[in-house]
């Protein structure tokens, strides 16, 4: 099975991910960049949340060099879009505007 690394501040969303793929996924779940900088092992795909409230996802892109990320956001700036997909993030899934179907058919084809 492949491994899945949910980065993500807010439990209650992480939480329904991890409900979405875990029959599917290995899937382990981090809350804050501090947290997952102690990982030695990188995932087959990353969900990172592109603002872990006060902390940029940004300073995660080059650990995660290599691995397939979505990055994820409820923000509608589009400069972070922007930024995003210029920055090794293989695409983007909108928290707050698209299905979670999406989301998984997002992982499925990454």
């Amino acid at each position: 099975m492949k491994l899945i690394h949910i980065i993500e501040d807010d439990p209650t969303f992480s939480l329904i991910i991890k409900n979405l793929l875990k029959d599917s996924y290995i899937v382990k779940e981090f809350r804050s960049i501090d947290e997952y900088q102690q990982v030695d092992e990188l995932p087959d795909l990353a969900l990172l949340d592109f603002n872990l409230g006060s902390q940029t996802s940004q300073c995660l892109i080059k650990k995660l060099r290599g691995t397939k990320v979505i990055a994820m956001s409820s923000s509608s700036n589009t400069e972070a879009w922007n930024f995003a997909l210029g920055s090794d993030i293989n695409d983007f899934y909108h928290k707050g505007h698209h299905s979670l179907d999406e989301l998984k058919v997002k992982i499925k084809m990454a």
